[in-house]
């Protein structure tokens, strides 16, 4: 039997076919498929811990208002699996760990509700920090003399880029710069 190229090319295919996404789609998860991810993102002040006659409630609703919140896009984009795929208690806590290791992030949680249908619906909960940053320094020698200010917001339009501009002077030297950190450059890991 003499076996030519273009079936050795159609054998591999086939093969491939066989162990490709199809049936990874087909195969038993045992812990049940991801059906719907919902995503809490809050805002810094759990209000509703708060009695509602409480001092300074007004204080922390004012503070919730000026405050840009986490957007979900961001946090869709951190999760480490999707919709239709396997439910992996790991993969959940890796989620988890990897939100709360950013800066503006004060807590997350992730896990997973089963359904009567044998699925999953994961629940990812985020609260954010506060996260504009004011810097004002003086020196008192012969009068108050301004050192230097430094303004920094660690979550700019909720998308978790810091943005910083700075002055300072010390004697003869005197630094303006402005700084500006992405975690996702073009939408990627890389920051």
């Amino acid at each position: 039997m003499r076996l030519h190229l273009s079936h050795l090319v159609l054998c591999v295919f086939i093969t491939a076919l066989s162990v490709g996404p199809e049936s990874a789609a087909g195969q038993e998860c045992e812990a049940g498929r991801i059906s719907y991810i919902f995503v809490d993102n809050n805002s810094i002040f759990d209000l509703s811990e708060l009695e509602p006659d409480a001092s300074f409630r007004w204080a922390y609703q004012f503070a919730n208002r000026l405050h840009v919140r986490t957007h979900e896009r961001f946090i869709m984009d951190e999760l480490l699996f999707r919709v239709g795929e396997c439910l992996d208690t790991l993969l959940l806590a890796e989620t988890e760990r990897m939100l709360r290791s950013y800066r503006f992030i004060g807590d997350a949680d992730v896990f997973a509700v089963p359904q009567p249908d044998g699925s999953q619906h994961v629940n990812v909960y985020t609260r954010d920090e506060w996260t504009t940053k004011v810097d004002f320094g003086f020196r008192i020698d012969d009068g108050v003399k301004i050192e230097g200010l430094e303004v920094a917001e660690e979550n700019f339009l909720g998308k978790g880029v810091l943005l910083r501009g700075f002055w300072k002077k010390d004697k003869e030297v005197q630094d303006l710069g402005v700084e500006f950190e992405t975690p996702r450059l073009f939408r990627t890991r890389w920051d």
